[in-house]
């Protein structure tokens, strides 16, 4: 049984855990506390191993995902919410339109 926080596979993306956030708020929130430069890493570290992540997270039943696959896949999420950021806009602050504060708070 591993004691890893991800599966084996993606060991590498574990310094990326404080990536790993359930709720939309939360990842906006984090998005926003990050430099543009802290941004680029995890989009660069993660986004080259996007393809083996959904593939990883494919062979696994959606509703039971196990704690590890569940933490990769919440890193995911975080990184599709940045790639506009580094792909497009080239700074975190182009698309602040509302407040992470103003979600409501089961989001």
């Amino acid at each position: 049984m591993s004691e890893h926080l991800l599966p084996d596979k993606f060991l590498d993306l574990e310094k990326y855990l404080p990536w790993s956030l359930e709720k939309e708020r939360q990842r906006t929130e984090k998005r926003e506390s990050c430099t543009d430069e802290e941004i680029k890493e995890f989009y660069s570290a993660v986004f080259p191993r996007l393809k083996d992540i959904t593939s990883y997270l494919d062979t696994l039943p959606f509703n039971d995902l196990p704690p590890e696959a569940t933490r990769l896949f919440y890193i995911s999420l975080s990184l599709i919410e940045v790639s506009n950021l580094v792909e497009r806009y080239k700074r975190r602050d182009a698309i602040v339109a509302i407040s992470p504060l103003a979600y409501e708070s089961n989001l």
